[in-house]
């Protein structure tokens, strides 16, 4: 975990959604996907 952002540096998620995946729906996940998306871009701005 990245100590200053509190995500994973290997997938971009928080530990809630790391610890909560397995009981995500898939509309959930896909948020979850998409808020990566955005975080990818944010970090390579």
């Amino acid at each position: 975990m990245d100590e200053d952002t509190e995500l994973c540096v290997g997938c971009l998620r928080t530990s809630d959604e790391i610890a909560n995946w397995e009981d995500y729906s898939d509309e959930q996940r896909a948020e979850v996907m998409r808020e990566i998306t955005q975080r990818e871009a944010e970090q390579n701005q």
